[in-house]
């Protein structure tokens, strides 16, 4: 999609509203987000959207468990236990719940994202480089099957930018049916 500091991920976190665009609009459903308060913007985003940040921004001093539920304690609102053991299942977590992030791989971490995005539910997922800390079979294999199931579950979208190490492709746009 472009080189190195050519705006792939300032794109993305403007689309998600976390960045204000210079010019333009940006909207996410029915809600246009460039003129909405700080305070506004978060409540609208927090519910809607969910982001795979490529430098992870984890807090150190919660487990696993905690950093994918912040999400949802953000909001208010309590994790529902069964969906929570669905993602972390599908992530392959299970084992390392209580672990704080130094002690997790790179990969391991980026499985924690990956999975935080996914806990609030949101209409969309945003990921900056969403396997750029995994070597290339499994992070492909763990994203695409994420991505597959989370859009056969709910129909929902996810928006990404990296390199599909299959055929040397940007990622692109997914829905419905999962990654290209």
């Amino acid at each position: 999609m472009g080189p190195s500091g050519s705006g792939k991920s300032t794109l993305l976190q403007t689309a998600a509203g976390l960045d204000r665009p210079t010019s333009g609009l940006v909207w996410v459903g029915d809600t246009e987000l460039s003129q909405l308060s700080e305070t506004k913007l978060t409540k609208q985003r927090r519910p809607e959207i969910g982001f795979v940040f490529q430098a992870f921004s984890f807090i150190g001093a919660l487990t696993v468990q905690e950093n994918i539920a912040l999400p949802v304690r953000l909001s208010g609102k309590r994790a529902d236990p069964i969906w929570m053991q669905q993602i972390v299942a599908r992530v392959g977590l299970d084992e390392r719940l209580f672990h704080h992030p130094s002690e997790l791989s790179g990969g391991q971490r980026q499985r924690v994202a990956i999975a935080r995005a996914l806990a609030t539910r949101p209409e969309d997922i945003f990921c900056d480089e969403p396997t750029g800390a995994l070597d290339t079979r499994p992070p492909l294999r763990c994203w695409v099957c994420c991505a597959r199931w989370w859009t056969r579950r709910d129909g929902r979208s996810s928006w990404c930018h990296g390199l599909d190490q299959r055929s040397r492709r940007p990622w692109r746009r997914t829905t419905g049916t999962g990654c290209p």
